[in-house]
């Protein structure tokens, strides 16, 4: 590896897999990466063999290269395979479904002198995701080293299972006090991670001190906590952010949030004009009814939604309800991707005809997706829908 990249000083970016790679291998190809004098763009996954040595080697090895794009993925899920070049969500699938590696605080602490280095960073993506070895105390330190990188343009935090506190989530928002032209925003914070509103209430600051988003990602899935007085806050400072075209919103499992959580979301994005891309993850919220599918209507009666993703699956939602987003899908004239979660709820027959004519007009939609498994709705109606919107060249009804 190394005889081959001393010939490949010129190359600018880099995208490395090293799920199943040997710690000998790792090491070599670490130190012949400082040979890419001109590289800017790095993604590494750094596998299922990764340990606190081989961080502190790579960093080591790093530090002599002045980047503007740095992705590294902790997690065992490879999320860099350019063949897969998954989506946001499916990306955040795969790092909840296995573990991280062992990268202890020492690990931790040379990545956060590594970041140190990079001044000229304008895009970090950082999964450290069901990581081991790491405590609070070294998770706040590295948190805040994230002030000095005030050219920052995208920032991207994978911390789910990690021993976050309140405290950290402070130090993250006072950190980005001094990265003003954030364009894009990602924060997971998963698996049962014990979320409270003071916590929310620090989410809100940096959002409303961050109006250059475009793109704005927040993962609680598992946060089962989490209540309608924190998150009422923190949706409805979305407004302020008028660039807004990209909104992901994943909260499955939060069984304390309700309706009126979600009105307060689809009331502010009312007053985004730019939005064109909603994923709303909202499935085992108990607490979600078919009025938050009317709030959605009217959110969509007055948009310019192109990818529209709503997983609802196992919530007391009815035929009245799906009949009503019905009428909010159909007014979107320039949709292209959809998908629509109703597995495990009350529906019958009654919606079928709905569904088709929703979406049947929609001349550039290439992808639909739609779940209907444990419903009471019928074999032959699910065949039926498939038969009608035949012309998608990218149809699955389950």
């Amino acid at each position: 590896m190394k005889q081959f990249l001393e010939g490949q000083g010129g190359i600018r970016e880099l995208n490395a897999s090293l799920y199943d790679a040997k710690e000998p291998d790792i090491l070599s190809f670490s130190s012949s990466v400082e040979l890419l004098t001109h590289l800017k763009k790095l993604s590494l996954d750094m596998g299922q063999n990764c340990n606190p040595k081989i961080l502190m080697n790579w960093c080591t090895h790093l530090k002599k290269l002045e980047l503007s794009e740095l992705k590294l993925n902790f997690n065992t899920a490879v999320i860099f395979d350019q063949k897969t070049n998954l989506k946001m969500a499916s990306r955040l699938m795969k790092l909840m479904s296995l573990p991280g590696t062992e990268i202890s605080d020492a690990g931790l602490s040379e990545l956060q002198n590594l970041i140190g280095t990079q001044l000229s960073l304008k895009s970090l993506l950082l999964s450290l995701e069901g990581c081991k070895g790491i405590t609070s105390e070294t998770l706040e330190r590295f948190i805040g080293c994230l002030s000095t990188l005030t050219n920052l343009e995208s920032l991207e935090l994978f911390l789910g299972s990690l021993p976050l506190t309140d405290y950290s989530i402070e130090n993250l928002a006072i950190a980005l006090k001094t990265v003003p032209r954030l364009r894009k925003f990602a924060l997971s914070l998963t698996k049962g991670l014990d979320l409270t509103n003071r916590t929310l209430t620090y989410l809100q600051e940096i959002i409303e001190s961050q109006p250059l988003i475009n793109q704005l990602f927040l993962n609680f899935i598992g946060c089962s906590d989490l209540t309608d007085g924190g998150l009422t806050n923190l949706l409805g400072s979305v407004q302020r952010l008028q660039n807004l075209e990209e909104l992901q919103v994943h909260l499955a499992g939060a069984r304390k949030i309700s309706d009126q959580g979600f009105s307060t979301l689809t009331e502010a994005l009312k007053l985004v004009p730019t939005f064109t891309h909603l994923t709303l993850n909202i499935a085992r919220c108990p607490e979600i009814t078919d009025k938050t599918l009317i709030s959605l209507r009217d959110l969509l009666l007055n948009s310019n939604v192109k990818y529209l993703e709503l997983l609802l699956n196992n919530n007391p939602i009815t035929d009245n309800g799906v009949i009503e987003l019905c009428q909010g899908i159909k007014s979107l004239s320039s949709m292209t991707y959809l998908n629509l979660g109703f597995s495990n709820c009350d529906l019958t027959d009654q919606v079928v005809n709905e569904i088709i004519t929703a979406v049947e007009g929609h001349k550039e939609l290439n992808t639909f997706t739609l779940s209907l498994s444990n419903t009471k709705i019928s074999s032959d109606n699910k065949n039926k829908i498939t038969q009608k919107l035949s012309n998608i060249p990218y149809l699955v009804v389950t």
